[in-house]
């Protein structure tokens, strides 16, 4: 028969101790000692990096706490909390922004984790969540509710969800290697179509290619305070490769966006991410016209009797563009490309309807990747279901 208790009855719950910055350097980076554990030292997915450089020598260790081979570590606040869950394998000192479980000698210690992962525990911490930063208090952690079963049940019921976690394990880790080779897969297939259909061994400077009235250039360098209804303003976190997302877009004021007058957008332009975050390359779509840029970005404002925009942006997003312009970059803490070095990237340029060609069969290569893709990412959605629907099955409780 199932029993509910508070979690303190079968636990021994504690938080661990925080370290500043300077004595962390000072003290416990690069030493022999025990392992110290910080929140972005557990994963998501359960693992701990044990590994992280941070160690605890034994004179010191009387000052921290340590958490035990076999205890059950939950991230205790900020956006993380409750959802960064890991059983602990080896005894470690950890960061005071982690709960430790240790269970008492009744309970097998992985049911903890286990239980820390069911809904029913889940919706009690959602609902002890407060403060600004979302946290979780002592007190009230202490204070939870667990269904525990007999031991011989307990046995079983870690046993079963080893096997079948560690089968998911595996199987999601085969998904997401997948993946990661379907989306490397699209930069191939731009570099290798343009290459295939057509290579030039004297190629042109992306700078003739432009409208000359206008040139390559960057946008508005100080955007001043967000003004509702204002201008809409791309940034690098807006570009993407080969896409533009308007999700958290800065608008500025009319009166700044006209002083940069040479960077309103009229459509059919190419933006390219030059400090900052690299490697956002797209075309702006027609109905984003009137709108402006910032420093960050940089207009290419292409010549389209000339050239066809979709298909310069593939040629500067290509693996071998931005290996070029990688080449180029500037700056140790904040990169950048100099325009000098944007406006000299070569391209091949074949005739505009080859370009076209060229466009509409990388597009067609696009969309049958991305269906790969999708159908991938639902099978790791699947999977990380059927993790949540084996652990109701399993921890279904018969409380009394």
């Amino acid at each position: 028969m199932w029993k509910t208790v508070k979690l303190i009855q079968v636990c021994k719950i504690a938080s661990g101790n925080s370290i500043p910055a300077k004595k962390k350097e000072q003290f416990f980076t690069g030493v022999e000692g025990m392992p110290y554990i910080a929140t972005k030292d557990v994963g998501f997915d359960g693992a701990i990096n044990y590994k992280n450089g941070i160690r605890i020598p034994e004179e010191y260790q009387s000052n921290f706490k340590i958490s035990p081979a076999g205890a059950t570590l939950i991230c205790a606040e900020g956006g993380s909390a409750g959802r960064k869950i890991a059983f602990s394998c080896e005894d470690s000192c950890y960061v005071n922004k982690l709960f430790s479980l240790k269970p008492s000698e009744n309970i097998i210690p992985k049911f903890i984790y286990y239980y820390a992962l069911s809904s029913e525990f889940q919706s009690q911490f959602k609902a002890a969540l407060h403060g600004l930063i979302g946290g979780v208090s002592m007190s009230k952690i202490r204070e939870f509710k667990i269904s525990i079963p007999p031991f011989a049940e307990q046995k079983r019921i870690v046993e079963k969800l080893d096997r079948a976690f560690s089968a998911i394990k595996t199987a999601s880790t085969k998904t997401a290697f997948k993946l990661s080779e379907c989306e490397a897969l699209t930069e191939t297939v731009i570099q290798n179509t343009i290459k295939q259909r057509f290579y030039d061994d004297n190629p042109v400077l992306l700078d003739s290619l432009c409208d000359k009235n206008r040139g390559i250039t960057y946008g508005v360098v100080k955007l001043g305070a967000e003004v509702p209804n204002g201008v809409p303003c791309l940034r690098t976190s807006n570009v993407k490769p080969r896409n533009i997302k308007i999700e958290g877009i800065k608008r500025i004021s009319t009166d700044i966006s006209c002083e940069y007058k040479r960077t309103i957008l009229k459509g059919g332009e190419v933006l390219v991410n030059v400090r900052g975050t690299l490697g956002g390359v797209a075309v702006v779509p027609d109905e984003m016209a009137g709108w402006n840029i910032s420093r960050e970005v940089a207009l290419v404002p292409l010549n389209q009797k000339l050239v066809n925009p979709d298909y310069v942006s593939y040629c500067i997003s290509s693996v071998e563009s931005q290996r070029w312009l990688g080449k180029n970059t500037h700056g140790a803490a904040y990169q950048g490309i100099n325009l000098i070095d944007l406006r000299n990237l070569p391209i091949n340029l074949p005739p505009k309807e080859q370009q076209e060609k060229i466009v509409n069969e990388i597009r067609k290569l696009e969309s049958e990747i991305k269906q790969i893709n999708s159908s991938l990412r639902k099978n790791l959605e699947n999977l990380s279901a059927l993790k949540s629907a084996i652990l109701a099955q399993e921890l279904q409780s018969e409380a009394v």
